[in-house]
């Protein structure tokens, strides 16, 4: 379709560690992503990954 989605995947703060890499890439193949998307675990509690979806935000207004 002529985009590259960004895909956010939150609830991260209810996996264990072990389990995330697992996960994303359970998720990865069942969206059917392609090799270079961009998929950021993140979680509203943690604040974990909101520091990377800013910066890519802001790498995106400056583009």
């Amino acid at each position: 379709m002529g985009f590259y989605p960004i895909i956010i995947a939150t609830k991260l703060d209810k996996l264990k560690r072990s389990q995330v890499q697992k996960n994303l890439k359970a998720l990865k193949t069942s969206l059917g992503v392609v090799k270079d998307t961009i998929v950021i675990p993140f979680s509203a509690v943690t604040k974990q990954g909101k520091e990377e979806i800013l910066d890519l935000i802001d790498q995106i207004c400056e583009d």
